[in-house]
């Protein structure tokens, strides 16, 4: 009589999620499939056309098999929270919120890679994991779009500065969005 051994192991999507400079909350540096990680802006008392406010992030792929998809996209979006002040008579804030993304050196948003979108722009565009910003994996995106191997990794920029052209209407606003990565194999 001669046997077999036999084992099946399912394969992992995951990755880790690290901030330049955590604002509050904590990293998610160990590999997770669903976490909340740090917070990165609370850009209080911007002043139009002041220098950007900068922060990264960190992804890298943990996970056994490649994607075949890898998104970002805006949830829990607020151009105008109920929190902002009794000044804040502009109806979208988030139209004079300049955002840049970078996946390593490349703009990646907007889409045209030069300058900046809008926080509305982005937030409104790209709200689900079926019409996310789609990623490239390799490092910093050198490689397809959507599809991250084991050990890709990449540095995410992100540039944040309020419109030369927020007058009077836009004192006190705050604009609020979760930003999630999303990887599906």
């Amino acid at each position: 009589m001669t046997t077999n051994g036999t084992t099946f192991a399912g394969g992992t999507v995951a990755m880790t999620n690290v901030a330049g400079t955590v604002v509050s909350g904590t990293n998610c540096s160990s590999e997770t499939t669903s976490g909340t990680c740090a917070v990165i802006f609370n850009a209080t008392a911007m002043k139009p056309g002041a220098a950007d406010r900068t922060n990264t992030v960190a992804i890298a792929y943990t996970g056994t098999l490649a994607t075949s998809d890898f998104r970002l996209f805006a949830t829990a979006y607020t151009s105008k929270d109920a929190a902002s002040s009794a000044l804040c008579t502009a109806a979208d804030p988030a139209s004079k919120l300049n955002v840049q993304v970078k996946q390593g050196t490349t703009i990646v948003f907007p889409t045209s890679g030069t300058g900046y979108g809008t926080l509305a722009a982005f937030a409104t565009t790209y709200t689900s994991t079926t019409n996310g910003l789609q990623l490239k994996g390799g490092a910093n995106g050198s490689g397809t779009a959507g599809v991250w191997a084991a050990s890709d990794s990449s540095t995410f920029t992100i540039n944040v500065n309020l419109d030369t052209t927020a007058d009077d209407p836009y004192q006190g606003c705050k604009s609020v969005a979760t930003i999630a990565w999303y990887a599906a194999q």
